[in-house]
């Protein structure tokens, strides 16, 4: 039953999650001593929310997460996703941002403003956009 439960709870959490939907075929996270974190994800493909396929071969998606030493509680955050042919499709972007986050009673509160650089990186400003992320959270133990 807590098997059923947990699978469940993954599926729950993964239909409301604000990232794109991919079907992973591989991760590789590192997360340094000075709170530096990066990860790489090697996908099959890659789908939006919608399962609109932005790109139908492998891609490797990455990211790293840098905090800010002067500013508390701020960090910049890097993420790229590529063909890994190397192709011109709707799967080559990028996402440069500074975000906040803040965890207080339990709670943990995560504000990103990025800009999303759509449709070929540095082709110019043409299709691309400025983002912001609003996580709230709070862990249940159940």
């Amino acid at each position: 039953m807590k098997t059923i439960l947990s699978v469940l709870a993954s599926v729950c959490l993964a239909l409301l999650s604000a990232v794109e939907v991919f079907s992973a075929t591989g991760t590789v996270k590192v997360k340094s001593g000075s709170g530096i974190s990066v990860q790489a994800l090697l996908l099959s493909r890659y789908l939006d929310t919608d399962g609109y396929i932005l790109h139908d071969k492998s891609v490797l998606q990455s990211d790293i997460v840098i905090p800010v030493p002067f500013a508390k509680d701020f960090y910049v955050f890097i993420w790229n996703s590529t063909g890994l042919d190397m192709k011109k499709s709707l799967g080559q972007e990028g996402e440069y941002g500074i975000g906040w986050y803040k965890e207080v009673d339990g709670m943990t509160m995560d504000v990103l403003l990025s800009y999303d650089d759509l449709d070929g990186i540095f082709q110019g400003p043409k299709n691309d956009l400025f983002n912001v992320y609003m996580k709230l959270a709070k862990s249940l133990v159940i």
